[in-house]
Order: structure tokens, then C-alpha cells, then sequence
């Protein structure tokens, strides 16, 4: 009778809580091989969009003759000159009105 009323307890083995590492695993590494895979991409893509970039800001204050190839600094004089023209002050109002409307 003292056999039949005790409790069988499962017994669990003891794990550990980590998770387990595979043997060719030696854990976290630096993604040193991506950074090189990725590395000659985007220096690419930064020639395809810097190179414009730096050379449209290079026209905008330099007067630039294609024909004579004479280069002359001026400055923000291009903008001034733009921004004082009527006709670009209508283009831009003309401009405004179909991007507000459409």
C-alpha cells in the first residue's frame, strides 16, 4: 500500500539553456567577407552619383566656355543672375501651378 500512494515524479534530464553550437561554429564573427563583397559596389555607386554631383556644383559657380575651354570663377554671380530674370520667375510660377494642381 505505501508503494501504490507515492507520486512518481518525471525526471528531466538537465539541459543547458543555450542554445547548441554546431562544431564548425566558434561564434559570432565580424562580417568581414561581406563588408569586401559589398565594398566594390558601392564605391561604384557612389562614382555614378557623386562624379555628377560634384561637377554640376563645379559648373554652378564657375562661367564655363565649352568652345574656348575657359574657365572663370564666379561664384554665387549665376544664381544672382538667375534669380533677378523675369522669365524664370514665370517658369517657376507655371511650374508651381501644375505641380499644385495635378
Amino acid at each position: 500500500m505505501i508503494a501504490d500512494e507515492t507520486h512518481k515524479q518525471e525526471t528531466r534530464p538537465q539541459t543547458d539553456s543555450r542554445p547548441r553550437r554546431r562544431f564548425w561554429s566558434r561564434g559570432p564573427r565580424p562580417p568581414l567577407f561581406a563588408y569586401l563583397a559589398v565594398s566594390p559596389t558601392l564605391v561604384f555607386v557612389a562614382l555614378i552619383v557623386g562624379m555628377p554631383l560634384v561637377y554640376s556644383v563645379w559648373l554652378a559657380v564657375h562661367k564655363a566656355n565649352p568652345i574656348t575651354r575657359k574657365n572663370t570663377f564666379v561664384g554665387l554671380d549665376n544664381f544672382r543672375f538667375v534669380l533677378s530674370e523675369t522669365s524664370f520667375w514665370n517658369a517657376f510660377g507655371r511650374t508651381a501651378h501644375f505641380v499644385g494642381f495635378s
